[in-house]
């Protein structure tokens, strides 16, 4: 997709939670969603041996550290990690996540946005066992749908993925949150919202593990244009994956 690419602070704070976001302005992700709201990935990846970023450690400690000492610590109840393309690809992830515990003096539950490309690998597993959080991304599926759907590097493959997932879910003592994104499209393949598309997905969905389900959903015209789905243009899916899973669903 094209269109303005709203970029994220380095640091947010919305209530009682610290978003640090930790990719930089070239955004680097293993996939190309249409629908995502940072724009076009400027760098898709697939090997983390490749992977560079403009990224300086010392200097996000060390804003970090200026941030926290500026806001009641006493408040704080998570701290996300996330950006505007995949976090889990940024290479000084475990020094993040250090640094996001050590600097407190407090245990303050830690969460990571992870689209889920990034799973096919046990590096990346193994540092999010960790967290007391992880939130991945769900929309296609079948193979078809994840090309035209997620736009992924052309050496992944979904069922890898889901694979990687269901191996990481299998060790993973804590939260694993998941977004849902249904997508209502004039076009078959960028398209999830009929009954068998959305059988499958309740399938991925239960054969992963998910706790809990967050659900969001665009309609998108013939140029690609979208719009936010409203509540009520959801109800009838909503309905649907509570009679197949019994997890707790919230809307975005």
């Amino acid at each position: 997709m094209s269109g303005k690419i709203h970029r994220l602070d380095q640091f947010l704070m919305f209530r009682d939670i610290i978003l640090l976001n930790v990719c930089p302005e070239t955004k680097t992700c293993v996939y190309d969603c249409i629908y995502c709201p940072y724009g076009s990935t400027l760098t898709k990846v697939y090997d983390l041996d490749t992977v560079e970023m403009d990224f300086n450690i010392d200097n996000f400690a060390s804003r970090y550290r200026d941030i926290l000492s500026k806001i009641s610590r006493d408040d704080l109840k998570y701290i996300v990690i996330n950006g505007e393309g995949d976090p889990t690809l940024n290479p000084y992830l475990k020094d993040i996540m250090r640094i996001a515990r050590s600097t407190l003096n407090k245990h303050i539950p830690l969460a990571i946005y992870a689209p889920g490309g990034t799973f096919i690998h046990s590096s990346i597993r193994e540092t999010l066992l960790s967290a007391e959080t992880i939130i991945i991304r769900l929309d296609s599926p079948d193979e078809k749908r994840f090309r035209s759907i997620n736009r992924a590097h052309s050496m992944l493959r979904l069922e890898e993925i889901i694979y990687g997932m269901m191996e990481f879910s299998m060790e993973y003592t804590g939260i694993l949150k998941g977004i849902l994104t249904l997508l209502d499209s004039p076009y078959e393949y960028t398209s999830n919202v009929d009954k068998e598309s959305m059988r499958r997905l309740v399938g991925i969905i239960k054969k992963i593990g998910i706790d809990e389900l967050y659900i969001e959903g665009y309609i998108m015209d013939k140029s690609g244009a979208k719009t936010k789905m409203t509540h009520s243009d959801m109800i009838e899916i909503r309905e649907f994956i509570e009679d197949n899973l019994s997890i707790e669903i919230s809307y975005i």
